[in-house]
């Protein structure tokens, strides 16, 4: 007999100790460079790329039962989002305000899961 329950990315603990661990390097980089005025190219494979990021973190969002997957793919997507702004012409100071957002989500997202596996380590201590 064939069980129909969707399992989510996060209930693996080597995944979700990776992912963890990729948020937070990905906010400590872009706490550092957050000064730098930095546009994303025009070219088809970066618009490509941030599309089918925001479209897979679409799709994971629709389809896991876990919060913390929802929550960490609907602020990835919006991360996403953000970086699609910056192939704009943007000025210096709305260009800082687009990398500190940036930043501070990979940095929510990186505290949030920290805080999930804690508490998943709590309430079930075989995870």
């Amino acid at each position: 007999m064939e069980s129909n329950i969707r399992r989510s990315l996060f209930e693996r603990r080597i995944v979700a100790i990776s992912v963890t661990l990729f948020y937070g390097i990905e906010a400590a980089s872009t706490w550092s460079s957050i000064m730098k005025y930095s546009r994303f190219s025009h070219d088809p494979a970066t618009v490509m790329g941030v599309a089918f990021v925001v479209f897979c973190s679409a799709s994971i969002v629709l389809r896991s039962p876990f919060v913390a997957d929802r929550v960490t793919f609907t602020l990835t997507a919006v991360i996403f989002c953000l970086m699609a702004v910056r192939m704009a012409n943007l000025t210096a100071t709305a260009m800082l305000l687009v990398k500190i957002s940036e930043a501070l989500l990979w940095t929510f997202i990186a505290a949030y899961l920290f805080i999930s596996l804690i508490n998943r380590r709590l309430v079930h201590p075989k995870f």
